[in-house]
């Protein structure tokens, strides 16, 4: 009888470490799975593949200094504009998933703003126009962290911790702004 009850009790404690490793496995297996389709390792890759193409092209290939602002201002108003109908969402009459689309679409567009900032960076010498870029990224960089905090919020984090963190990042984004404006003119 005792045999028994330790064959029981050691299947038991076998069944128990099979579902977790079961659920481990299922967990690591999702993660993989989004791993391959996440936005920002698309984007990291096709940095990457940028780099790679840009490194075939001559290095004597300058661009204009008026032509490179154009590019950067070009680059941030897909933010700009993100960010804007983000700002105007508490004067908005929209529903929680629509706010948090904007929320989340404009954190989105601002990640993808930085990096393309970063491409230019790479292309380009340093100096004033290394300055500017580096104040723009800060620029979308502090936008993409503030829009990301308020679709926290508005997901349901309400701690207010949560809350006065949403309310800094959103501060910094302005500063981080006006300095990025000042510095192109």
């Amino acid at each position: 009888m005792g045999e028994e009850w330790e064959e029981t009790g050691k299947s038991r404690s076998w069944r128990k470490f099979g579902c977790l490793g079961l659920v481990v496995l299922s967990v690591t297996v999702v993660a993989i799975a989004e791993r391959s389709i996440d936005p920002r390792i698309l984007a990291e890759e096709s940095l990457q593949a940028a780099s790679e193409s840009e490194a075939l092209q001559p290095e004597n290939a300058a661009v204009p200094m008026a032509q490179q602002i154009d590019e950067i201002r070009a680059v941030m108003q897909g933010c700009d504009q993100s960010w804007a109908r983000m700002a105007g969402l508490a004067d908005a009459e929209l529903g929680r998933i629509e706010a948090y689309r904007v929320a989340a679409t404009a954190e989105r567009v601002c990640d993808d703003s930085w990096m393309k900032l970063r491409m230019i960076e790479k292309r380009s010498e340093s100096g004033p126009l290394g300055e500017l870029i580096e104040l723009c990224q800060i620029k979308v960089n502090e936008r993409r962290i503030a829009a990301e905090s308020v679709a926290a919020m508005i997901d349901g984090d309400l701690r207010p911790s949560a809350v006065e963190k949403s309310r800094l990042d959103f501060a910094d984004a302005e500063r981080a702004a006006a300095a990025c404006n000042a510095a192109l003119g």
